[in-house]
């Protein structure tokens, strides 16, 4: 994919630029209708895709999966919003980046694996994904120092039972698994320097919280 400049791509009639070897803005969402491609089932990215830019997918209703390649750095903002068909999500090693409202009100996702490399899953990331679950974290083949930032209200209003973190977590902001009513267990390493105002505020069912 090369680099474009013009005003005949994905933000309307406004001259604007599209990085190379990203996923455009708003690629299958209509900012004037305010509605995705819902006829979009599956898509084959391209190999060399470095970034998944805003709203890319958003309101894709159909989408039920993503093969999202080595190679991607970062998931903008609103990537995947309301993609209410997604079930599963696999962020690989190198994603060093995940947007704010990046995965929001995906209601049908129940398991998210994100690799101990990545260092900052924004604000609302997941937030109102009422099916999610699972949240796993697979291990990186390098080295990490504890970089790993989870922002405000990322995961909340979620239905996560069980949180243990990785040595990579630096801090978890406010509110940021807030009213995840099913949350029992939550693990927190040594590596973790700040954890926010009210980041586990009615979890009503939590029972465990341990520390190093």
């Amino acid at each position: 994919m090369v680099e474009y400049t013009g005003t005949e791509g994905t933000r309307g009639t406004s001259a604007a630029t599209y990085p190379a070897n990203t996923m455009p803005y708003y690629s299958f969402y209509s900012s004037s209708s305010g509605q995705g491609k819902a006829s979009l089932f599956s898509v084959k990215l391209p190999s060399g895709l470095t970034a998944i830019d805003y709203g890319a997918f958003q309101g894709c209703a159909g989408l039920a999966g993503i093969d999202i390649l080595d190679g991607v750095k970062a998931i903008k903002g609103y990537a995947f919003a309301d993609c209410i068909g997604l079930v599963s999500v696999d962020i690989p090693d190198g994603v060093t980046s995940i947007g704010d409202y990046a995965f929001t009100r995906c209601i049908s996702l129940s398991s998210v694996a994100i690799s101990e490399s990545l260092t900052s899953v924004g604000s609302f990331a997941f937030y109102l994904c009422s099916a999610l679950r699972t949240l796993t974290f697979t291990p990186s083949p390098s080295p990490l120092a504890a970089t790993m930032g989870i922002n405000s209200y990322a995961f909340a209003v979620t239905m996560l039972d069980s949180l243990a973190f990785p040595k990579s977590l630096q801090y978890i902001s406010v509110n940021a698994f807030m009213a995840c009513t099913a949350l029992v267990y939550v693990s927190i390493p040594a590596s973790v320097t700040g954890i926010g105002s009210s980041a586990f505020q009615s979890c009503i069912a939590l029972r465990t919280l341990t520390f190093p």
